[in-house]
C-alpha cells in the first residue's frame, strides 16, 4: 500500500535551507516556498487526487527540519536532495565548515527505521579560494570514528582548490559516550583571510545585486602567523594561542564572577570555589571592573554592580569570598545569566571586553536551556566555565565554553587551581572587538537604499567571528573605487582601517549570495524577526525556508 515517509533531521541554525529537490524514479520534483497555510492546503489536495506529494517543515522547537512524502507507492526509488546555504565560521584563525551533525531519521505510519548502527559513507569535499590554502585540517571527528575513515587531499597545482576523497565503513550513527553527536568539521586558513574583500554576484531572475565585504580581524598582539610552502595539514598547531607575552594581564575588562553555591557544592567543592576566586580577584588587570554573583535555587549579589578594581573593593570582596559557603539550594544557572543578559543598561556603560566566569559542578535539571541562553547571547559576553570537584557535569562545561565564544576547564584538586585559574584568566583577556561601524565615502546614499543589509555583530571575539558586511541593491549596479571606512575599537585600541576596493570579486550570476544575506537577516534582524508579514514576504521573494513559510 502507498505509505507517507517522514524523514526529519537535526540541523544547525545558522544554515539556510534554500532548496529541496526529490526524485522519484524519473520525475523530478522541486520545492517552492508558501505560507504555512498555503503549503498544507496545497499538499492535501495532491495526496488526495492520489499523487505523490511533499512537504517540509522547519520545526524551531526541535531545530530540525522534516519532509513528508505522501502516497509513496512500493518498489519505488526515491533521492532527496537538500540545497543549504550558510555563512562559514572561523575558529583558531581559520574557516570552519560544519557538514553534518548526525544522520536523519525516517518514520511511516507506526513504524520507525531504526536500522542505523553502521553506515557506509563515501563522499566528496570540494574547496575553492581566492588565495592560496595554507592550512586545511579535513574532516576531523571524534576519536570513535576517526579511526575508520579514509581520506586524501588533492591540490591544485596553485593550492587555490582542494578536494577531499573521504571514506568510512564504520560510520556509527549513535551519540558518542559523552552524549554528542557525530559531525564532520572541516578547518581551512587561506593567505589573504585576513584582508577585506568585497564580492559581488547579479542575481538576473530578480534583477538585484547582492555585495558581501568579507575578512578576519588579526589583533596586533598575535605572533606572525605560519605560512608553510604547503598546507599545514598538522591539527597540532593552535594559532589562536600565539599571542604576545607581554599581554598577559594588560588588558582590562569587565569579570562577572558567577559561583555555584548550591548544596551539591559543599565540602571540598566550595572550598576550590573560595582558591580559585580569591586567586582570580587578584590577578585583575588594572582599570577592570568585577561582580560577584552567587547562585543556588536563587540568586545573590555580592555587589549589586560591577565595581572598579582598587585595593578598597579587593578587600571587601576577598572578605566575602573567604565566608562563602554551599547553603543556596538546588542549582539554578539560567535565572542568574538571565538577569545578567536583561540588564544592559547596567553594563552596556562599561565599554570594555565582557567576561563572565562560571564555576560550577554543573548539575542542572535544564541543560538545554542553559546552553541556548548562553549561545543566543554569546554577542553580550564571553563565558569562561570551569567545571569544579570530582563530579561536574562535562558536556554542560563545555559546550557553555563553546558556545559562549570563552572557554572551558576543570579544577579536580588544589594542585592544579593555580593553572587553570592563570589560563583562563589569560584567555579572558584575548582582544575582543567592539563597536564595529562600516562608512561609505562614496555610494552612501545607493547603499542607503538598499533593499536590505546586514550589519556586523557588534561584539565578537576576532578569532571566533568574520567581519561582514552585506547588502542588496536593486538592478545591475555597478560599483567602482568603493571606499569604506571601518572602524571599531578592542579593549585599549582604536581600530581604523579606511580600505578602497578598487577591484571587486565578481561571482558568477546567481542567487545564492542573497540568500545567504536574505537568511542571515531573517536570523538576526529584530525588526524582520517580529514582524512575521516581512518574514513571509522576504522567505517566499528569495524561496528560503523561514519559520512561518
Amino acid at each position: 500500500n502507498p505509505i507517507e515517509l517522514s524523514i526529519s533531521f537535526p540541523i544547525i541554525e545558522k544554515l539556510t535551507l534554500s532548496k529541496f529537490v526529490v526524485t522519484i524514479d524519473d520525475k523530478m520534483i522541486i520545492s517552492k516556498v508558501l505560507t504555512k497555510e498555503k503549503a498544507e492546503e496545497k499538499y492535501n489536495d495532491v495526496i488526495s487526487s492520489g499523487n505523490v506529494g511533499f512537504i517540509s517543515r522547519y520545526e524551531e522547537n526541535y531545530k530540525t527540519y522534516s519532509v513528508n512524502i505522501g502516497n509513496l507507492q512500493s518498489k519505488k526509488k526515491i533521492k532527496l536532495t537538500s540545497i543549504f546555504i550558510e555563512m562559514i565560521d572561523t575558529t583558531d584563525l581559520s574557516y570552519q565548515f560544519n557538514i553534518m551533525e548526525n544522520y536523519p531519521s525516517f518514520h511511516y505510519n507506526e513504524y520507525e527505521y531504526k536500522n542505523t548502527q553502521n553506515k557506509k559513507i563515501n563522499a566528496i569535499f570540494k574547496i575553492e579560494t581566492q588565495s592560496k590554502i595554507t592550512r586545511l585540517i579535513a574532516p576531523f571527528l571524534n576519536e570513535e570514528t576517526k579511526n575508520n575513515c579514509i581520506y586524501k587531499i588533492n591540490y591544485s597545482q596553485d593550492y587555490k582548490k582542494a578536494e577531499i576523497e573521504y571514506k568510512n565503513d564504520q560510520y556509527i550513527l549513535n551519540s558518542n559516550k559523552n552524549g554528542e553527536n557525530n559531525k564532520f568539521n572541516i578547518l581551512f586558513r587561506t593567505e589573504n583571510m585576513n584582508k577585506p574583500i568585497l564580492y559581488s554576484q547579479y542575481n538576473p531572475e530578480l534583477k538585484e545585486t547582492a555585495y558581501s565585504i568579507n575578512y578576519t580581524y588579526i589583533s596586533k598582539y598575535l605572533k606572525e602567523i605560519p605560512i608553510y610552502e604547503k598546507p599545514d595539514e598538522d591539527n597540532t598547531i593552535s594559532y589562536a594561542a600565539k599571542y604576545e607575552d607581554n599581554v598577559t594581564n594588560e588588558t582590562p575588562g569587565l569579570f562577572i564572577f558567577l559561583i555555584d553555591q548550591s548544596a551539591s557544592m559543599s565540602g571540598n567543592a566550595i572550598e576550590l570555589v573560595r582558591s580559585s576566586l580569591l586567586l582570580f580577584i587578584q590577578s585583575l588587570p588594572k582599570e577592570s571592573y568585577f561582580q560577584l554573583i552567587g547562585f543556588g535555587s536563587d540568586f545573590k549579589k555580592y555587589n549589586e554592580e560591577p565595581v572598579i578594581y582598587n585595593k578598597e573593593n579587593v578587600k571587601n570582596i576577598i572578605n566575602i569570598i573567604n565566608n562563602l559557603d554551599a547553603d543556596l539550594g538546588g542549582t539554578n544557572i539560567s535565572d542568574p545569566l538571565r538577569e545578567i543578559y536583561n540588564s544592559d543598561n547596567v553594563y552596556s556603560k562599561i565599554n570594555l571586553s565582557k567576561n563572565i566566569f562560571i564555576l560550577t559542578d554543573g548539575n542542572v535539571d535544564n541543560r538545554d536551556e542553559c546552553i541556548n541562553l548562553i549561545a543566543t547571547n554569546s554577542y553580550k559576553f564571553r563565558i569562561h566555565s570551569i567545571g569544579i570537584g570530582n563530579y561536574f557535569d562535562k558536556i554542560l562545561i563545555e559546550k557553555c565554553g563553546k558556545l559562549g565564544k570563552g572557554t572551558s576547564s576543570f579544577v579536580e584538586n588544589v594542585e592544579n587551581i593555580n593553572s587553570v585559574v592563570i589560563d583562563t584568566l589569560n584567555k579572558g583577556l584575548r582582544p575582543y572587538i567592539i563597536d564595529i561601524k562600516f562608512e561609505f565615502e562614496n555610494y552612501k546614499e545607493e547603499i542607503s537604499s538598499s533593499i536590505i543589509s546586514c550589519n556586523p555583530i557588534n561584539n565578537f571575539v576576532f578569532q571566533n567571528e568574520i567581519m561582514n558586511y552585506s547588502f542588496i541593491l536593486p538592478g545591475k549596479k555597478e560599483l567602482s573605487n568603493l571606499k569604506i571606512k571601518i572602524t571599531g575599537k578592542d579593549p585599549i585600541n582604536q581600530i581604523e582601517n579606511i580600505t578602497n576596493f578598487d577591484k571587486i570579486i565578481k561571482l558568477e550570476n546567481g542567487e545564492q549570495m542573497s540568500k545567504m544575506i536574505v537568511g542571515k537577516a531573517l536570523k538576526n534582524n529584530d525588526e524582520l524577526i517580529e514582524d512575521e508579514k516581512k518574514e513571509i514576504e522576504f522567505a517566499k521573494k528569495y524561496q528560503i525556508l523561514s519559520k512561518n513559510t
